[in-house]
């Protein structure tokens, strides 16, 4: 019933409407705090399996360690993924497993600044950053998770 439910839900959005935003519980404090700003409503991922959410989006903030939740969770509610990238890239990382993890479904990535972006060798889609003082970048998020929330489904 939940998926149903997330499936109905994300076709009744208007740019006006507050979304269910599933969070991992990694976020770092500056982006928690820019994430309030824009006035939606976030769920914690643990708090999922209550059943009384029906969450439209995902936001990943460490796609490395969250891969499989996040795949599950897009899957299970046919919502689309955001993952959001903090960091650079360490050398450390397998290139491989990278590729893998960026097939997610449903994912549109983002990087936090332009040295992020060319750490991770370009795959973003957009570069953006999270300023909490700036109206012109919690205009262009709110755009980004509505335009997101409204993709459709896809494996």
């Amino acid at each position: 019933m939940n998926m149903t439910q997330s499936i109905l839900d994300r076709e009744l959005l208007t740019q006006n409407s507050i979304l269910n935003i599933v969070l991992l519980g990694q976020e770092p404090k500056a982006f928690l705090d820019f994430l309030n700003k824009l006035s939606h409503k976030y769920i914690l991922y643990d708090n999922l399996y209550y059943g009384n959410y029906h969450p439209n989006l995902i936001i990943c903030n460490n796609k490395i360690t969250h891969y499989d939740i996040c795949r599950e969770l897009s899957i299970r509610y046919h919502i689309p993924i955001i993952t959001v990238d903090h960091y650079a890239k360490t050398d450390l990382l397998d290139n491989d497993k990278i590729k893998f993890i960026d097939n997610l479904p449903c994912l549109f990535k983002i990087a936090t600044n332009m040295s992020i972006y060319k750490s991770w060798h370009s795959i973003h889609d957009k570069v953006l950053s999270y300023d909490i003082n700036s109206n012109e970048n919690i205009a262009l998020w709110k755009e980004l998770l509505f335009q997101t929330s409204k993709k459709v489904f896809q494996l």
